[in-house]
């Protein structure tokens, strides 16, 4: 799935599914997903603090898989 020239990435880390992050590459998908992930908590916080905690190599980004990591909705309207 694409959004401006973006990508819709599944994130994992140690083989886990943690969420779904658009981004131009893996590597960006993986930041925004931390990024994002962090707002939640930490509404202040910047992406150099949160790389100074996490590893983003512990990461690994895969294009996401309709009706496995993400499912469209029948009640959107697709951009067309």
């Amino acid at each position: 799935m694409k959004q401006n020239n973006k990508v819709l990435f599944a994130i994992y880390r140690n083989k886990i599914h943690l969420g779904n992050s658009y981004g131009k590459t893996k590597r960006d998908s993986i930041i925004n997903y931390l990024f994002y992930s962090y707002r939640v908590q930490f509404q202040n916080i910047t992406i150099e603090e949160i790389l100074e905690i996490e590893d983003i190599n512990y990461f690994k980004a895969i294009q996401a898989i309709e009706k496995i990591h993400y499912f469209k909705s029948k009640y959107l309207k697709e951009d067309r």
